[in-house]
C-alpha cells in the first residue's frame, strides 16, 4: 500500500511540475501571438478534452507521465523554406511569424516557470515553517582566554561586532573571521544592560555556543529590554 501511495504522490508532483512548465510555454506563445494547438497533461489518447475560445485543445491523456504543448509551426522551426511557401493565412499565428527574441522567450518560458515554482515553494516553506536558529548566546568562556579577560560571561548575548549586527551563531562566526586580524568591538546584552568590550586579537576568541531549548529561548526573549530591541532593530523571529 505504501508503494501505491508513493507512486500516486510521484505522479501528482510530476503532473504539477509538468503543468507549470508547459504553462510557461503556453502563456509565452499566447503573449507573442503564436497559436497553441494542444495543451496536454500526459501522453497517449485523451481521456477528457475541451477547446477554449482561441481554438486550443486542452486534454488529460491516459499515460500520466509528463505532458506537452503543441505550438503551431514549432516543429518546422529550422525549415524556413517551408514556412516561406505557406500562404499568408497559414502564416498567421505560426511560430516563425514572430521575431527571434520572442521565439527564444517561448522556448525559455518553461524552465523559467519551473524556477519560479521552486522559488515560491521554498519561500512559502521558510515563511510559514518554524526554523531552529542557534542564538548568539555565550555558553562557556575559557578561563584566562581573551574573552574571559575582557569580561565576557556565560549567558551574554552578542548583539554587534564592530558594525555588523548579530542575530545568530552563524553571523557571529562570519563576523569573527572578518575581524580576525584586528581588535573587535563587541556589543553585549547582559541582563538589563548593554555592555561594550574590546577583544584583541579576534582570532583567539570564540566562546562556545549555548544549546538552548524552546523554554530557555522564550525566557531569553522576555529578558532582553524593550529599549535594547529598538536600538538594534532586533527581530525576534530569530528566536524560533
Amino acid at each position: 500500500m505504501h508503494i501505491i501511495w508513493t507512486i500516486v504522490a510521484l505522479l501528482i508532483v510530476l503532473g504539477v511540475v509538468v503543468f507549470i512548465h508547459e504553462l510557461g510555454h503556453f502563456l509565452a506563445a499566447r503573449w507573442a501571438g503564436v497559436r497553441v494547438n494542444t495543451f496536454s497533461i500526459g501522453f497517449g489518447p485523451a481521456i477528457v478534452k475541451w477547446h477554449d475560445k482561441y481554438g486550443t485543445q486542452w486534454q488529460l491523456a491516459c499515460i500520466p507521465l509528463g505532458g506537452y504543448v503543441s505550438i503551431y509551426g514549432q516543429e518546422d522551426m529550422f525549415d524556413r523554406k517551408k514556412y516561406a511557401e505557406l500562404s499568408k493565412e497559414k502564416k498567421k499565428g505560426h511560430y516563425l511569424s514572430v521575431r527571434p527574441w520572442k521565439q527564444f522567450i517561448i522556448i525559455a518560458a518553461g524552465v523559467t516557470m519551473n524556477f519560479l515554482l521552486a522559488w515560491v515553494i521554498y519561500s512559502a516553506t521558510f515563511m510559514f515553517h518554524p526554523r531552529e536558529v542557534q542564538l548568539p548566546v555565550i555558553g562557556q568562556v575559557i578561563r584566562d582566554s581573551v574573552a574571559f579577560n575582557a569580561g565576557v560571561k556565560p549567558s551574554d548575548v552578542i548583539l554587534r561586532i564592530d558594525n555588523s549586527n548579530i542575530t545568530n551563531w552563524g553571523e557571529l562566526i562570519i563576523a569573527k573571521e572578518l575581524a580576525s586580524a584586528r581588535d573587535a568591538n563587541v556589543l553585549i546584552v547582559r541582563g538589563e544592560d548593554l555592555v561594550r568590550v574590546k577583544l584583541s586579537p579576534a582570532e583567539r576568541w570564540l566562546p562556545m555556543a549555548a544549546k538552548l531549548n524552546s523554554a530557555k529561548k522564550d525566557s531569553l526573549a522576555q529578558s532582553i529590554p524593550v529599549h535594547v530591541k529598538h536600538i538594534i532593530n532586533l527581530k525576534l523571529c530569530w528566536l524560533y
